[in-house]
């Protein structure tokens, strides 16, 4: 992962490329500037894996709409049911 190979490009397509391999994997080098890869498991960008989110806070406007909505559909509920007793 990360390493520079010579190949022999043997098709191409639109979106692909197939090729072999020319030469033995002891050629193969890593390119300067690029890390080395992280241990099996490890996540990249967190400095301390043990810490823990914080909860997310529920947007004020997101719980007045969804009971705005509620309201709604109970009233819509209560018409329904005295048009039919009427």
């Amino acid at each position: 992962m990360g390493r520079l190979v010579k190949v022999k490009i043997t098709e191409a397509g639109k979106h692909f490329m197939k090729c072999h391999l020319v030469g033995t994997d002891t050629e193969s080098s890593r390119p300067a500037g690029v890390a080395q890869p992280l241990p099996k498991g490890q996540v990249s960008g967190v400095d301390n894996p043990s810490e823990t989110m914080k909860p997310s806070t529920t947007h004020p406007l997101l719980v007045l709409s969804l009971l705005v909505l509620i309201v709604s559909i109970l009233l819509k509920i209560y018409y329904s049911v005295l048009v039919v007793r009427d």
